[in-house]
């Protein structure tokens, strides 16, 4: 049985921002000449639609793997990032209701110094009728290394129900740590924000909640049985998913039919200590449970095309509505 395990992270977040708030409308970033980052968000699109045929879950599949210490990540060339210029736009059901739009944009391979990355944005729109009870403007901004697949930065800003709050984490993987600062917005004019900064320990391949999925697609193949396992570290809560592929099947979005894999997953919390430069000791604080099954197409290009997870507000179903390839792909396709 062939295994994807990274030891890395994986949030209940979309499956970082495909699950737990996908991204909607697109968002671009560009570089000043100052070497800083700029981010620039045109208006979200509001002319798609959504529709989904998405068997439920049934089953989960692993049992909790005993705490790990952490590995550092192989480095590829940066050169091997395949995926810049890829589009995805989703629509969000809540109990058979559309919830949210969202969508994922990933950038061109940019350079501070000689250092590369690669800039992932997205953001998450309330519609309709979960917008008048829990309006929602979330984004997210990860800066990926195209050489690890690893985060370097994660920004994410949460607008939720009127309440405002942001993480900014900086990754430092080689010595296990990821730097935070948390500010929760002040609600009621002329208080104060309240910030906060602090460390927390992190296993050396943890990812954010976007860049786990380009780690589980780079090899470009998969089959029924594999499994995975990866850490998901956005600021909060350090989150451990275990997923099986448990088989295979159609599914409607539309954009048309698409053959798929699916895979059922757990998600665990877990607590981390270490000293400093070392590896953490794992131990869980909310033990794994099922979580909900994605769907990724069976082709060279394992694209995420659904998630069905559970929630506090009941069964929530993630659809592919809209999709664009990455730019190298373009090309191939053209030749």
């Amino acid at each position: 049985m062939k295994k994807f395990v990274h030891h890395r992270g994986f949030q209940a977040g979309v499956l970082g921002l495909l699950i737990v708030t996908c991204v909607a409308g697109k968002v671009f970033a560009q570089e000043k000449t100052n070497g800083t980052l700029e981010l620039v968000r045109p208006n979200i699109s509001k002319n798609l639609l959504s529709v989904s045929k998405i068997k439920p879950v049934t089953a989960v599949i692993q049992k909790p793997l005993k705490a790990q210490k952490a590995e550092v990540a192989e480095k590829r060339d940066a050169s091997d990032f395949k995926w810049s210029g890829e589009e995805l736009y989703y629509s969000v059901k809540v109990n058979g209701v559309e919830a949210v739009r969202s969508a994922v944009k990933v950038g061109e391979v940019r350079y501070k110094g000689d250092k590369p990355y690669v800039p992932i944005v997205g953001s998450a729109q309330s519609v309709g009728f979960f917008h008048a009870i829990y309006p929602m403007r979330d984004t997210a901004n990860t800066f990926v290394s195209p050489e690890t697949l690893r985060p370097l930065r994660s920004e994410k800003r949460f607008h939720e129900n009127g309440k405002k709050r942001s993480y900014v984490v900086d990754f430092a993987h080689t010595i296990y740590r990821a730097k935070v600062k948390k500010v929760k917005f002040a609600s009621v004019e002329g208080k104060k924000d309240h910030k906060r900064k602090f460390a927390r320990s992190i296993p050396g391949t943890t990812h954010d909640m976007l860049t786990w999925f380009f780690d589980l697609r780079k090899s470009g193949k998969m089959k029924v049985g594999d499994t995975l396992e990866y850490y998901i570290y956005d600021g909060w809560k350090l989150s451990r998913i275990q997923g099986e592929v448990v088989g295979k099947e159609d599914v409607y979005t539309p954009i048309g039919w698409f053959k798929t894999f699916r895979i059922d997953f757990t998600r665990e919390v877990l607590r981390s200590k270490s000293k400093k430069g070392q590896p953490p000791t794992l131990k869980v604080s909310t033990p794994a449970k099922p979580t909900g099954s994605l769907y990724i197409s069976r082709d060279e290009n394992l694209i995420p095309v659904a998630v069905k997870i559970n929630t506090k507000w009941g069964s929530a179903e993630t659809v592919l509505m809209k999709y664009k390839l990455p730019t190298a792909a373009m090309k191939k396709s053209k030749k």
